[in-house]
């Protein structure tokens, strides 16, 4: 793969992990209404009480996995380009990627 096609891999890989980091806020607004509605209605998550973990605790969970992968992801193609010298620690992408993790 050449530094362009990289540079391009990176900066989609970015944008979904922002893009996951979105999805996990909602999920967590989310669970936060629920559990709101819940007590209102004087109810209990049933799959909770069961398991321990409400099914938007598990979604939580697993997008924060799909966040771990995105990182190492872009942990990888960060160190390809810096093979291919396409990009030193003070390029736009790297940059990006940097920011995207911190």
């Amino acid at each position: 793969m050449n530094a362009c096609d990289l540079k391009g891999l990176l900066a989609e890989t970015v944008a979904a992990r922002e893009r996951a980091e979105g999805v996990i806020q909602g999920l967590m607004q989310a669970k936060a209404q629920c559990e709101a509605d819940l007590a209102r209605a004087s109810r209990e998550d049933i799959l909770k009480k069961v398991t321990g973990r409400s099914s938007l605790d598990n979604a939580v969970i697993q997008a924060r996995k799909v966040v771990e992968s995105l990182d190492r992801a872009i942990d990888q193609l960060r160190a390809d380009l810096a093979r291919e010298g396409a990009a030193g620690s003070h390029g736009e992408l790297g940059a990006m990627a940097t920011a995207a993790r911190g």
